[in-house]
């Protein structure tokens, strides 16, 4: 069971949540009435410069608050949280949300928490490119953001979003499905800042 007294001052919670899909960005606009073409036609959002839908910065945010609320388990309350949007989440991103511990009094505990989308790019292996996300296909890392790439060998089972199209891409109806890359290599990504904030817990112990 989680604690206030377990806790430390400069203590790092971390949740992750992911790779959001279409049907996920989707879903969330018809259940929220923000059915905004930026979100729900890939046909607009390359119209509009975007390359491809993006999620809806309430839905990144709202996977944040669920992961808290299934940390805390019912030991626990969310007080407060706020959050200033600070980057876009695209169609097979996971994201990154890490709450460090600010200040303790009694049982509340006061947090800043920053949450990070994580773009796969692609895998090489032997200096070689194997596979090519769509964020490397679909050219979404503007020049401004190239400081932002970043890689890692892979030492762990990758999960990515497979998407195809009937017509082509943007027009076309897609299908998609979440698939796991188990072969290792170098993963070559986008690491952009999405959302940040503050947030108070108050812990039942």
């Amino acid at each position: 069971m989680v604690k206030a007294s377990d806790l430390k001052v400069g203590q790092k919670i971390e949740f992750a949540h992911g790779p959001i899909t279409r049907a996920e960005i989707y879903a969330y606009g018809k259940g929220s009435k923000d059915e905004n073409g930026i979100h729900m036609s890939d046909d607009f959002a390359v119209k509009m410069g975007l390359g491809a839908v993006i999620a809806h910065g309430m839905l990144s945010y709202g996977t944040t608050i669920a992961e808290i609320d299934n940390w805390l388990a019912g030991k626990g309350k969310l007080v407060s949280i706020d959050c200033e949007m600070r980057g876009m989440v695209r169609p097979g991103d996971v994201v990154y949300s890490t709450f460090t511990v600010k200040e303790i009094s009694g049982k509340k505990v006061t947090f800043t928490w920053e949450q990070y989308a994580k773009c796969p790019l692609t895998i090489s292996k032997g200096g070689s490119v194997v596979v090519s996300f769509e964020g490397e296909l679909r050219k979404w890392v503007a020049e401004k953001d190239m400081h932002l790439v970043k890689t890692e060998e892979l030492k762990a089972p990758l999960k990515w979003v497979k998407t195809t199209w009937d017509p082509p891409f943007p027009e076309g109806k897609y299908q998609e499905s979440v698939e796991t890359w188990n072969e290792g290599g170098e993963l070559k990504f986008l690491w952009r800042l999405s959302l940040q904030g503050n947030a108070e817990i108050e812990f039942a112990e």
